[in-house]
């Protein structure tokens, strides 16, 4: 609105009249009839008594800078509406790390507003210390300092901890330029994978380990012998449960599942430095390095054997039970993991000849061909 000071509206009234998003423009040959207070309530002043023509740019000017404002406005609602339909997280901060904006997202994970957020750091923001921060994994302001240093988009895996617990986060980061090229801060986009690497675990987990011992399972014994123990010298124990069918089949899979539980529960007591395994059924599979010799394995193996039965002896239909097993030692750091594995069948075999309840260390004289029946 644009009004002549020789008309009956004071500058507070057309104000009021076209609310603070309008433009007021007061023209008047003389101002000093205008009090400081109805002066602050226009946007511009102009003179009245100017030539047409010059009247006629200022009046093309004040077109351009409603149209940029109005541009402005709707890059800032374009902006607004479309960070915060977005499920993943966005901020953007300065070069200080103080955050400019965030989105609604942004807001529910960190259960904060955005006016208090507006101005405040990472640490305040995510309710952590510098100094629990520093003691911490989280590289959330590494990061930032990394992308000012690519000056590029970088990409990173973060972890920070919300409302809900320790959240895991894909991070896309970006430097944010000046006209001359300099850098004014970044902005961030990260999205929520927890699930999603839950998922990925879970998956994983029941790749590799057994459902119902949570031992690993034969093929990850496999992996982790190739990727870790290669050339290792090695001790390998294969273990196999005494009179487990006559369990199974006198009081059903229930209580033979039971029994499958009690033996990992006392591998996992008893064998914590190397990696168990359930091959299938009730056998199982003990592996350790042979940093502390032969005797050490055997004193293991012998203790696993008699809690076991200990164990074993609390439950009245489970009091038959017991384990044997069969050891093999690797010779030189060349043997192969599959000859030790036959060589640890070979002595569960003796083993089970010779009783049962009872462990046997592979030697040459011991058949490696020979196969176990099921026990009765």
């Amino acid at each position: 609105m644009i009004f002549h000071a020789s008309s009956h509206f004071r500058p507070q009234e057309v104000r009021k009249a076209v609310g603070e998003s309008g433009t007021c423009i007061l023209c008047a040959e003389d101002f000093s009839c205008f009090s400081e207070e109805e002066l602050s309530a226009v946007d511009d002043f102009w003179r009245g008594d100017e030539p047409a023509g010059l009247a006629r740019l200022r009046f093309e000017k004040l077109q351009k800078k409603l149209k940029a404002d109005k541009d402005a406005w709707l890059c800032r609602n374009y902006l607004e509406q479309t960070i915060d339909t977005l499920p993943d997280l966005i901020w953007f901060k300065d070069l200080k790390g103080l955050h400019w904006k965030v989105n609604d997202a942004f807001c529910n994970t960190v259960d904060k507003t955005k006016e208090d957020i507006a101005g405040k750091d990472h640490y305040y923001i995510w309710g952590i210390s510098r100094e629990e921060y520093e003691k911490t994994e989280f590289v959330c302001v590494e990061t930032e300092e990394e992308v000012l240093r690519a000056r590029k988009t970088c990409l990173f895996d973060e972890e920070v901890m919300g409302k809900d617990g320790l959240r895991k986060l894909k991070t896309w980061k970006t430097p944010i330029f000046e006209e001359d090229g300099s850098i004014l801060g970044t902005v961030g986009i990260a999205r929520d994978v927890t699930q999603e690497y839950e998922y990925q675990q879970t998956i994983i987990k029941m790749a590799h380990y057994d459902a119902l011992t949570g031992l690993a399972n034969r093929h990850y014994m496999q992996k982790y012998i190739e990727s870790h123990w290669l050339g290792r010298e090695l001790a390998v124990v294969v273990l196999d449960l005494d009179f487990f069918k006559s369990v199974n089949d006198t009081y059903g899979h229930q209580v033979g599942d039971a029994a499958l539980m009690i033996f990992s529960a006392a591998m996992k007591e008893i064998f914590t430095s190397g990696l168990n395994v359930r091959l299938g059924g009730d056998e199982f599979v003990a592996i350790a390095r042979l940093d502390k010799g032969r005797a050490y394995v055997e004193k293991k193996v012998k203790r696993f054997l008699e809690q076991l039965v200990a164990y074993y002896r609390m439950d009245h239909q489970l009091h038959t039970l017991s384990a044997s097993a069969g050891i093999a030692f690797s010779e030189t750091s060349s043997d192969s993991f599959e000859a030790l594995l036959q060589h640890a069948d070979a002595a569960l075999y003796h083993a089970k000849l010779s009783g049962r309840g009872r462990y046997s260390i592979y030697n040459p004289g011991m058949k490696t061909e020979d196969i176990i029946e099921e026990d009765a």
